[in-house]
C-alpha cells in the first residue's frame, strides 16, 4: 500500500515515469525498494548467464536506473554473488555507461557503419 499512496500523490495515475520510481527509491518506498532490489537481482543473474554463453570479461550496462549510486553498488554485489560455478576463476566487470537519451540511437549507428562501411 505504500506504493499506491505515494505514487497518487505525487503524480495522477498513468503518469509514472522513471524519475518518479527513482524519486520514490530515493525517499525510502519500501514497495518500490523491494521492486528494484529484485529486478536488480534477476538482472545480474541474466548478466552473468549471456557473459558465460558468450565468454566477455566486460559487460556495459545503460540506463536511467542506474542514476542511482545504490542500485549500480547492487548490481556489482549481485554480479559477484551469482558467478557461476564454472567460472568461478574469472570475475565479470560491470561498467556502467552514463544515461542519455542519445547513446542507443549512436551505438545502432556505429553498429550499422560498421557492419555496413567497415566490413565490406
Amino acid at each position: 500500500m505504500t506504493t499506491l499512496i505515494f505514487v497518487n500523490w505525487l503524480t495522477p495515475p498513468g503518469d509514472i515515469t522513471i524519475e518518479t520510481i527513482l524519486r520514490a527509491y530515493a525517499l525510502g518506498d519500501e514497495g518500490v525498494i523491494t521492486i528494484l532490489h529484485n529486478a536488480i537481482k534477476y538482472l545480474s543473474i541474466a548478466i552473468n548467464n549471456i557473459s558465460t554463453m558468450i565468454d566477455t570479461k566486460t559487460t556495459i550496462v545503460h540506463g536511467q536506473l542506474f542514476d542511482e549510486t545504490q542500485l549500480i553498488a547492487l548490481l556489482k554485489e549481485h554480479s559477484d554473488r551469482h558467478v557461476m560455478i564454472l567460472a568461478a576463476e574469472r570475475k565479470l566487470s560491470i561498467e556502467i555507461k552514463p544515461y542519455s537519451t542519445t547513446n542507443g540511437a549512436l551505438a545502432a549507428c556505429g553498429l550499422c557503419v560498421q557492419k555496413n562501411l567497415l566490413t565490406a
